[in-house]
């Protein structure tokens, strides 16, 4: 455990004291010990917050990232026995822990986690953090004591007050040790961890802080009933995140407020989108999801598009079996928006029957709207397994859209005429031109239609 050692110094008849802190590797400063100013205030935390505390000098290069001298030096209050297994420090002071920054989690408001930086296990740290406390933490940056590195490690709170600057005893260190003391209360370690979180779900202003401890109670008390409980409470919360949480977690108790998220055209992309995969083949109730059929193609052109809920509702689809699904797919290989096209063709093509065709050929005949990567997509599936009856189809398609599109069409055509070749009866392509169609065995029977434009 790193421990800051005093050595007080006798020197030329005058008290001194020199700091040095394993932490920092080094001296931290040399200076004249404040008289009874660091004993009295000792005495002062220790009665204030019954626990061991203790004042003493310190002085560093800088304090902070916005100091203009080279040196600042003052008083450091530390008081013991607090929370173990949460550290925090405050942003834009060099680091007093070695703990590593990367582990930092946010706790949820966003105001705090500008301010600083926490380490810890997420029941612990939400716990620790509750309102009060993050409350407590912004007042005593902003009292009318200047502060420098606040920081909780290992149980210890530590709190640097800079002194310099005052031809006396520093007026505020009293006012100071006082906040510091009421901080440290609030930072004792919870009794009760899911009583501290469920609160924290059913009370706490921020939104953020709520849904992170929601999640806290699932992760780290999954079975307590407590946790049951609080997410029950929280499928009414105001905040779409939280309900959505809570939605997943109560699994059926919670399958109406998903339904609700998933077709509601006013929830978030990223709240939609994973309301509609957690309800999967098995729940999505068919008869509510036309919001989400208009939403997918060109019916609402001033809406914002949200391409994560579409995605979520094709991959749905193409899971899930029977015929309302099938017709679904139907107006959405008909209409649905270029960019989900390819998509809509994957899904059509992996259901397993005739029907995948006829839906391959609602994508590539589509009047209203161009959509290139849609036909690309049809044509290559169709190349594969296409019958005759695509023939025309991807004719019209390759005429009215030309490039790399009608290109793909072409191949399609080409590949269908090759495996109808030599079948009497059946349409196929002459050898020599796209766009002709012939009986196969009686030439003199040759339609003609337009040839295509490249």
């Amino acid at each position: 455990m790193d421990i800051a050692v005093t050595i007080a110094l006798v020197v030329m008849g005058a008290a001194a004291v020199v700091v040095f802190d394993r932490r920092r590797h080094g001296l931290l400063g040399f200076q004249a010990e404040p008289g009874g100013t660091a004993q009295r205030l000792t005495g002062l935390l220790a009665r204030w917050t019954g626990r061991p505390a203790r004042v003493y000098p310190y002085a560093v290069g800088r304090m902070d990232t916005t100091s203009l001298s080279e040196a600042e030096s003052g008083l450091r209050f530390a008081v013991e026995g607090l929370c173990p297994s949460v550290t925090l420090w405050r942003i834009g002071f060099s680091s007093p822990t070695r703990v590593d920054a990367t582990e930092a989690r946010p706790v949820g408001e966003p105001e705090i986690d500008k301010l600083f930086r926490v380490v810890g296990p997420p029941a612990h740290v939400h716990a620790l953090l509750i309102a009060t406390t993050r409350i407590a933490l912004r007042e005593l940056l902003r009292g009318s004591v200047r502060l420098g590195q606040v920081w909780l490690e290992g149980g210890t709170l530590t709190v640097d007050v800079p002194t310099g600057g005052f031809a006396r005893e520093h007026p505020g260190l009293e006012p100071a040790t006082h906040a510091i003391a009421g901080m440290a209360k609030l930072l004792e370690a919870p009794s009760d961890l899911v009583e501290r979180l469920a609160e924290n779900v059913a009370r706490d202003p921020a939104p953020g802080v709520r849904l992170a401890s929601l999640r806290a109670l699932f992760d780290a008390f999954g079975q307590h009933p407590g946790t049951r409980t609080a997410a029950f409470g929280a499928l009414r919360d105001a905040d779409e995140f939280v309900r959505l949480e809570a939605a997943i977690q109560t699994k059926a108790q919670g399958r109406e407020t998903l339904v609700r998220l998933a077709v509601d055209t006013d929830t978030s992309e990223a709240s939609a989108a994973r309301a509609i995969r957690a309800l999967g083949p098995e729940h999505l109730p068919l008869d509510r999801v036309e919001p989400l059929v208009l939403e997918s193609g060109y019916i609402h052109p001033e809406r914002k598009a949200r391409p994560a809920v579409t995605d979520a509702f094709i991959a749905v689809l193409a899971a899930m079996p029977g015929e309302a699904a099938l017709d679904l797919l139907a107006r959405l290989a008909r209409g649905v928006h270029d960019g989900h096209g390819p998509q809509v063709v994957e899904a059509v093509a992996a259901r397993p029957g005739p029907e995948a065709e006829r839906l391959l050929l609602e994508a590539v005949e589509s009047p209203r709207i161009d959509r290139p990567l849609t036909l690309t997509a049809a044509a290559r599936h169709l190349e594969r397994t296409g019958s005759v009856a695509a023939v025309a189809p991807l004719q019209q398609a390759a005429a009215r859209y030309g490039g790399s599109s009608a290109n793909a069409a072409r191949r399609a055509i080409a590949a269908i005429q090759e495996r109808a070749k030599g079948s009497r009866g059946r349409l196929a392509l002459t050898d020599a031109e796209a766009g002709r169609l012939s009986e196969v065995s009686d030439p003199s029977g040759r339609v003609s239609l337009p040839d295509a434009d490249d």
